[in-house]
């Protein structure tokens, strides 16, 4: 939308696109990719105008500023290029493909189908469930199921529902990342709650998987979350890498918690780069905010940030896969405390709520 404010100078909070001097002017929105045609009438000559994005609110808007003196300026200059206010880093946008769109929804389906009370989803998104899984100590809970279609076996794990889960969930002490046939880096280092939370079910997902893959290490083994469950699935996905080498390991996680430290990240970005592992954000979820940097922990690639709802392919961007990118959701973490009260954007994945479950 285009709001008019009047005798407001651009602050940090807006980031300015370009200065106008002309009753007609063309800019090219940068965020969609799109040219856009605006026009005006009656502008001051006792103002600057400027078109700019408000940071906190992402809306467009047309602010004007007084000045002294205004010198005309012929049509045939051109304007001057876009000034950045803010200091951000610049970000090449990457918008992603509709069909990477469509496979996002559909590894959604089955995070949020791991919320089914009582483990009870008979057949997730549709495909064939072979077996739950559920510790009572750790409360860890998801299952196992099969697309023969698309040659995929999927290990699905619940997000926070009972406070034993929230126990895990502010266990923030890194340790070392011991694990049934995974011999990490002497540096990795992962939150202790997500670990024990993977080693409560470990026994039964290793085991399970070397007798579905028996005739079939064609198939490709997807491992799916949301919230908690996005990093259980994150350090599953690496120790299942590493009992089954041979074997193709895609990630698909939503709304996940930093998950390890520096050398965890890159650890699993050296194992799985560009392509195997999405790791989706959306607007100001605060989840993946914490536990926060300064506690040890950093985000590992690659972030698919909703900028905005509805979640397609003009809205998603493929963000840096190093990990932590300031121009995508990290840039609204001056919101994080709101966004702790608030948390719809952390239960709304690719407009879908993260509880609905697909168990037809």
């Amino acid at each position: 939308r285009l709001d008019r404010f009047r005798g407001v100078k651009p602050t940090q909070r807006i980031k300015v696109l370009l200065k106008v001097t002309d009753l007609k002017w063309r800019i090219d929105l940068a965020e969609d990719g799109r040219t856009h045609v605006i026009r005006t009438e009656n502008i001051e000559d006792n103002a600057y105008w400027y078109v700019g994005i408000d940071t906190h609110t992402n809306t467009l808007c047309l602010i004007s500023v007084p000045v002294i003196m205004r010198r005309p300026v012929p049509r045939a200059v051109a304007l001057p290029p876009p000034v950045d206010t803010t200091g951000a880093v610049q970000r090449n946008d990457t918008r992603i493909t509709p069909e990477q769109v469509t496979d996002l929804t559909w590894y959604f389906k089955y995070a949020s189908s791991a919320y089914t009370p009582f483990n009870a989803c008979a057949n997730p998104n549709g495909q064939t469930r072979i077996t739950g899984l559920y510790d009572i100590f750790t409360d860890t809970q998801g299952y196992i199921a099969r697309d023969d279609s698309r040659k995929e076996i999927i290990v699905a794990f619940r997000g926070s529902t009972s406070p034993i889960d929230f126990i895990n969930d502010v266990n923030f002490i890194l340790t070392p990342f011991t694990s049934s046939g995974v011999s990490a880096p002497g540096d990795v280092r992962v939150h202790s709650g997500f670990l024990n939370s993977w080693n409560s079910v470990a026994p039964t997902v290793l085991d399970t998987l070397k007798q579905q893959l028996v005739g079939q290490n064609d198939y490709t083994i997807v491992t799916v979350g949301h919230s908690l469950g996005g990093a259980v699935a994150s350090i599953a996905a690496m120790a299942i890498k590493a009992n089954f080498a041979n074997v193709n390991v895609r990630m698909y996680t939503y709304g996940q918690p930093r998950t390890g430290n520096p050398a965890y990240a890159n650890w699993v970005n050296s194992l799985f780069g560009t392509g195997r592992a999405y790791r989706v954000t959306h607007t100001t979820d605060p989840v993946p905010h914490l536990p926060f940097p300064i506690m040890g922990y950093a985000h590992h690639g690659t972030e698919y940030w909703i900028s905005t709802d509805p979640a397609n392919s003009v809205n998603i961007v493929s963000c840096d896969p190093s990990g932590e990118d300031n121009t995508c959701s990290n840039s609204n973490t001056i919101l994080l405390p709101v966004a702790l009260i608030v948390l719809p954007a952390h239960f709304f994945y690719m407009d879908i709520f993260a509880l609905t479950p697909y168990c037809g």
